[in-house]
């Protein structure tokens, strides 16, 4: 067996120039790059109004939205790997270049349906109604709210961005949950749910990660 030793090959700058100042990413690393994600990926009325709709708690005025939110963040922090390995995944999954050259930055359509059908497994695929409500998920993830920002220069809608998949992730697995009938009441237990069926059915390389 012959270990790679990073020291003097392509590598090496990282120890200078990378925010972790290592040859690998750090868990402080790791903690700064969802906070920011979290922030743009749920700051929009679209996100509030979907845990409105699917968390029986806040329907029932058992809890605020806020607290859900924090509940959601708690979970979707503690996976950051997973999502971060899994967008990269399916953003290379992604071929050709589009825009501002998004083709390995970016989840395209197609590597979204793979997503679909991968995370699903080998259990019966989900009916004809509820694969078009996962499919229309893309579409409404990719609506940008506020056209005058300035981020929304490079929010293309024919893609998902980093930020953009935390959301994704969520509207998956509140479809899936009342597809397979799994009772669940709140967006947590349903995350919690669609995060094990990534672990078990996406290839090695989309949960795995690379600093491993």
């Amino acid at each position: 067996v012959i270990l790679f030793d990073p020291s003097g090959s392509i590598f090496n700058d990282r120890k200078k120039h990378a925010d972790s100042k290592s040859f690998f990413n750090t868990s402080r690393v790791y903690g700064r790059t969802f906070e920011h994600d979290w922030k743009r990926g749920t700051e929009t009325k679209r996100f509030s109004k979907f845990l409105t709709i699917h968390d029986a708690r806040i329907k029932s005025g058992e809890m605020t939205i806020d607290k859900a939110l924090k509940e959601v963040k708690t979970l979707m922090k503690k996976n950051t790997k997973l999502l971060l390995q899994s967008f990269q995944y399916y953003c290379i999954m992604s071929p050709g270049m589009g825009g501002y050259g998004s083709g390995s930055t970016n989840i395209h359509q197609n590597a979204y349906m793979k997503f679909l059908n991968q995370v699903q497994g080998s259990r019966d695929k989900v009916d004809d109604d509820r694969f078009q409500e996962l499919v229309r998920t893309f579409l409404t993830v990719n609506l940008v709210e506020d056209k005058k920002d300035a981020s929304a220069k490079f929010n293309q809608v024919n893609s998902l961005l980093k930020q953009e998949w935390i959301e994704v992730i969520a509207r998956v697995a509140v479809i899936l949950n009342n597809a397979y009938e799994k009772g669940n009441t709140t967006v947590t237990e349903s995350i919690a749910d669609v995060f094990g069926m990534m672990r078990s059915n996406l290839p090695t390389e989309a949960i795995e990660d690379d600093d491993d």
